[in-house]
C-alpha cells in the first residue's frame, strides 16, 4: 500500500503536501520497523540531523535580516527516511508496475497526438514538429521531466529486483519502459537510460567471466564482440537521425537555456558561498530552478552545509548499489530531481542508502520470503 501511495503522489495535480501524509502513513502502519535500525544507519541520521539543524539556523538568521519567513524544505528529510526505510519488495513491485502502466498511457498519448490525457493538466496537441523534443508527452504527470524520471527509476528498480519477475514479464516491462523513454525523448533521461543499460550489460559479462572456465570465456568474449559490432552497426544507421533529433536540427549541443541558468546560479554561489540563500529554495529571475541538483543545493544552503549533506549521502551508498544509483547521480547534473526536500527520486535514493534489508521486509507474503535469498545477490 505504501508503494501505491508514494506513486500516486507523483500524479499530475496531486499537491506536494501529500508527502507529509505518506510519511505519517508509513510511521503509523510501519513504525514498528524503525525499532530495528542498524547502528551504522544511526550515524548517517545524526549527520543528517546536523545538516537539518544547520539549515534551520541558516533560515532563522536569513529571516531575521530579510523579514522573509518560510518553512525550511529540509524539514521533510525525516519523512523521506521513514518512507524509504519502511518500503518493502511488494511496494517496489507496485512502483515498477505502475510506472509501466504510466508508460503505456504515455505511448497512447503519443499515438493520439496529445501530451496528456489528464483534464486538469495543461494540454496541447503534438505531432506537428519534426523534432521529437517538441512532441513530448506527460503520461500521468505534471510534466514530461517528472514522467520520464519515474520511467528511469522504474528501469533501475526493475534491474535491481529482476528476481521478482518471470523472464517474459521482465523483458516486456523493460521494453515498455525503454520504448516510452525513447518516444518521449527527454534527452537527459534518455542518455542516462542508455548508459545504465550499457553498464548493466558489461557488468553481467564481467560477473560471468569470473565464474566460468577458459572455453566458456572464449564464448563470452565472442558474444560480447558480436553485441559490440551489432551496436556499432545500429549506431551507424541511426546516428545522423539521432544527432538531428538530439540537437533539434542545429548539429550543436543545445542545452535548452541551461547554460544561462547555470551561469546565474554559479554567480549567486560565488557571491553567497557560505550561507547561500539562507536555506530557502532559490529560483532565478524567471522563476526557474537550477536544472542541476548540485548547484541548487549549494545555492540554497551554502557550501559547507551542502558538502556535509552530499558527502554523507555519497559515502553511505553501498558498493553493490552504485551501479543502480549512478543514473540518478548523473541525471542530477541536468535536472533538479534530487535534494528537493521530498521528491520521488529522493525517496528512491534514500531507499538504496537506508533500506538495509529491502529484500526481506515483506513478511506477509510467502512468495517474497521464498525469493529473499535470491534477491540478496541482485
Amino acid at each position: 500500500m505504501l508503494g501505491i501511495l508514494l506513486y500516486l503522489a507523483t500524479i499530475g495535480g496531486i499537491p506536494h503536501i501529500s508527502s507529509v501524509l505518506i510519511g505519517l502513513y508509513a510511521l503509523l502502519f510501519r513504525g514498528h520497523l524503525l525499532k530495528s535500525i542498524p547502528r551504522n544507519v544511526y550515524t548517517v541520521l545524526i549527520l543528517y540531523w546536523v545538516f537539518i539543524l544547520g539549515a534551520t539556523l541558516n533560515v532563522t538568521i536569513h529571516s531575521a535580516f530579510t523579514g522573509n519567513i518560510e518553512i525550511p524544505y529540509v524539514w521533510l528529510l525525516p519523512l523521506i527516511f521513514i518512507v524509504a526505510y519502511t518500503l518493502n519488495v511488494k511496494d517496489i513491485t507496485w512502483l515498477i508496475v505502475l510506472a509501466a502502466i504510466e508508460a503505456l498511457v504515455g505511448l497512447y498519448e503519443y499515438s493520439i497526438g496529445v501530451n496528456t490525457v489528464l483534464p486538469w493538466v495543461t494540454s496541447r496537441e503534438i505531432g506537428e514538429s519534426v523534432y521529437m523534443y517538441y512532441n513530448k508527452v506527460k503520461g500521468l504527470s505534471d510534466g514530461s521531466a517528472t514522467y520520464t524520471i519515474k520511467l528511469l527509476i522504474a528501469l533501475v528498480l526493475l534491474e535491481k529486483y529482476r528476481c521478482l519477475f518471470r523472464k517474459w514479464l521482465l523483458y516486456l516491462l523493460n521494453m515498455i519502459l525503454l520504448v516510452a523513454i525513447v518516444m518521449c525523448f527527454s534527452r537527459t533521461v534518455l542518455v542516462c537510460a542508455i548508459l545504465f543499460k550499457i553498464v548493466i550489460i558489461l557488468r553481467g559479462y564481467y560477473i560471468k567471466w569470473k565464474q566460468v572456465g577458459t572455453n566458456q570465456k572464449i564464448v563470452l568474449f565472442a558474444s560480447l564482440g558480436f553485441i559490440l559490432l551489432l551496436f556499432l552497426f545500429v549506431c551507424s544507421l541511426i546516428w545522423e537521425d539521432f544527432i538531428f533529433q538530439f540537437s533539434r536540427g542545429s548539429n550543436t549541443l543545445d542545452l535548452s537555456g541551461r547554460d544561462h541558468i547555470w551561469e546565474y546560479y554559479t554567480n549567486f554561489i560565488k557571491n553567497n558561498l557560505f550561507f547561500g540563500n539562507g536555506s530557502f529554495r532559490l529560483l532565478n529571475i524567471d522563476g526557474n530552478h537550477a536544472h542541476n541538483s548540485y548547484l541548487q543545493i549549494v545555492a540554497n544552503n551554502g557550501l559547507l552545509l551542502s558538502l556535509l549533506f552530499i558527502f554523507t549521502t555519497f559515502f553511505n551508498i553501498k558498493k553493490r548499489d552504485y551501479v543502480y544509483v549512478f543514473p540518478l547521480l548523473i541525471l542530477a547534473f541536468a535536472q533538479y530531481a534530487l535534494f528537493w526536500g521530498f521528491s520521488y527520486a529522493d525517496v528512491i535514493l534514500a531507499f538504496f542508502i537506508f533500506n538495509q534489508n529491502s529484500y526481506c521486509l515483506s513478511l506477509e507474503n510467502k512468495r517474497y520470503n521464498l525469493i529473499k535469498s535470491d534477491c540478496q545477490s541482485c
